[in-house]
């Protein structure tokens, strides 16, 4: 996952849409459609990564 690796790259600060949508290759109504914002999208993504430390 995009947003997963990004946190792992950086942590919170390079983890924008922008680089998301570059390399998810989706567009960026399409991550807009689903979170409000940079911080939403954070939230997203570290749930996601939590459900998945827990399902291992």
């Amino acid at each position: 996952m995009a947003g997963h690796e990004l946190l792992e790259e950086g942590g919170y600060e390079p983890l924008t849409i922008n680089e998301i949508c570059r390399r998810a290759r989706v567009t960026a109504p399409s991550i807009y459609a689903r979170v409000d914002g940079r911080v939403e999208l954070f939230r997203a993504v570290y749930q996601r990564t939590m459900q998945e430390v827990v399902a291992t």
